[in-house]
């Protein structure tokens, strides 16, 4: 680890040694020893202010590590994702026609037990039977500081829940739609992709 304090009496020495060669006119011209002495205090406070730096960093890594798989073993993780049955659409005017669709997401660890999993989350819906460059509805997107906005937790609920109008403008055409669903795990970095037929009613 660099040295805070004996840099400053390294550079001092340095300026000393460089003025005792300095003649009348030279000195008059350069730095005077205050001048070479504030700027090799400023350098010193740079050089800790960077080196406290290195070692918080430092102090970081080695944290990270030392947890290791043995330790991340130890911790609940997400193991996988389905819909919950309830993954239907809506018809939220009662007119006959369905307005969107209402996912819920379900996040479950290696023991089959419920958990609440925080990551990147990508929803789209896609009418596949539509023509080419007219087959995705809607995409929505959430941040792991969005997510939680959306989680459910109470009785028989432990899950995520979405309502999601299609635009206006971009109404299905088709009955059968795909929904397809993409979460990437904060903690692991795992990627978890999981897809379902919805059906709908449309104008024909």
């Amino acid at each position: 680890m660099w040295k805070c304090i004996p840099l400053i009496s390294v550079f001092l020495a340095i300026g000393l040694l460089s003025g005792c060669n300095l003649g009348p006119s030279d000195a008059v011209q350069g730095p005077t020893i205050a001048d070479l002495s504030a700027q090799i205090v400023q350098l010193t406070q740079e050089n800790c202010a960077r080196q406290r730096e290195i070692d918080t960093l430092q102090g970081q890594l080695e944290t990270l590590q030392g947890f290791g798989p043995d330790r991340m073993g130890l911790l609940v993780q997400l193991d996988r994702i389905k819909f919950g049955r309830y993954t239907l659409a809506y018809d939220e005017d009662q007119d006959g026609l369905d307005d969107g669709i209402t996912v819920y997401l379900k996040c479950y660890d290696s023991q089959n037990d419920d958990i609440k999993s925080v990551g990147h989350l990508k929803l789209e819906l896609w009418d596949l039977a539509a023509v080419e460059g007219e087959r995705l509805i809607d995409r929505w997107e959430y941040s792991p500081q969005q997510l939680g906005d959306y989680w459910m937790n109470g009785f028989l609920a432990y899950h995520y829940k979405f309502q999601l109008p299609w635009d206006q403008g971009k109404k299905p055409g088709h009955s059968n739609l795909t929904l397809k669903c993409k979460l990437k795990d904060v903690l692991s970095g795992k990627v978890f992709e999981i897809q379902k037929m919805v059906e709908v009613s449309v104008v024909k």
